[in-house]
């Protein structure tokens, strides 16, 4: 049974449903040790007649979490870091991850829960978008440890429901880093934020109130902001205006190597800067070529 009733009656009934996953309590009785289909208490839903406790009723008996990220955000780039998971055979992964404090919750896909191998707790959550559409569904939820991928003693034990699909690449197109000059100091959560890249976990405001840290620099143009978090700084703002001159980078290598070289006409050979070489040496150590020539993360 709940060591502390009273403390739990006082969680909100989201808190209460991600509690009762957690420690897999019955959702009759809340006691531990049987599935609700061997609970013997009859003792239905008094709201809905529905076979839970009370305590959890929602209205549609799912819990109802929202989000406001846009999958289409053509003018602006959102913040996003690379953070390091340890899988549950003690191999660490660096993925992606979009910060939304916008989002009620923290989100995971289900690639990376396999590639991880963590173990799935059921749940039924309603996801719900902006003006309640875009709705998803996550039948379970997982809990995992994440930490920044530059030296740090800091980590944080998150819980993260799971879906298929969380969004496409962002940002959508790669975009000079002329204007951030500001920011070639700071230690970034991400160095290759302006390079289009899968988003693997979505970390909502569960977690972002506990990564926050004081610490808000502005390009001199007033638009692109760079937030000091434990993560490393993260940055997000208007996208920059394409710039005439457009150069290859060996770091886009997002379509077979033979049409990159088919397109590009003008070659120009040029040192990389040292944002540069980070951002090459994170990619090479997190991707490899497969054999249709694409290139895809490490598993």
């Amino acid at each position: 049974m709940l060591n502390n009733y009273f403390r739990f009656k006082k969680l909100n009934v989201l808190e209460k449903i991600q509690f009762v996953n957690i420690h897999q309590l019955c959702r009759n009785c809340l006691k531990s040790q049987h599935p609700i289909k061997s609970c013997k208490e009859k003792n239905n839903c008094k709201e809905c007649n529905g076979q839970h406790n009370t305590l959890l009723h929602t209205e549609n008996n799912e819990k109802q979490l929202k989000t406001y990220f846009l999958e289409k955000q053509e003018s602006t780039f959102l913040a996003t870091a690379l953070v390091k998971f340890m899988s549950n055979n003690q191999d660490e992964h660096v993925l992606r991850a979009l910060i939304d404090s916008g989002s009620q919750a923290t989100f995971i896909t289900e690639d990376a829960v396999q590639m991880l191998r963590l173990r799935k707790t059921r749940t039924i959550t309603q996801i719900t978008g902006i003006g309640e559409s875009n709705k998803a569904t996550s039948t379970s939820m997982v809990k995992l440890t994440i930490k920044p991928v530059f030296n740090s003693e800091f980590t944080i034990q998150i819980n993260a429901f799971v879906l298929k699909k969380l969004t496409g690449v962002l940002p959508e197109q790669k975009f000079e880093t002329n204007e951030f000059e500001q920011f070639q100091h700071l230690q970034l959560a991400d160095p290759c934020f302006n390079i289009p890249k899968k988003i693997e976990m979505i970390i909502g405001v569960d977690v972002y109130t506990n990564i926050l840290q004081e610490g808000l620099i502005r390009t001199s143009a007033g638009k692109a902001i760079a937030q000091n978090t434990k993560l490393g700084w993260i940055i997000s703002g208007p996208v920059p205006k394409p710039s005439k001159n457009i150069r290859c980078s060996t770091i886009t290598c997002n379509f077979k190597f033979d049409e990159v070289w088919e397109n590009f006409n003008e070659t120009e050979i040029r040192i990389l800067t040292k944002e540069e070489q980070k951002c090459e040496d994170i990619y090479r150590l997190t991707h490899q070529k497969t054999k249709d020539d694409g290139i895809s993360p490490f598993e």
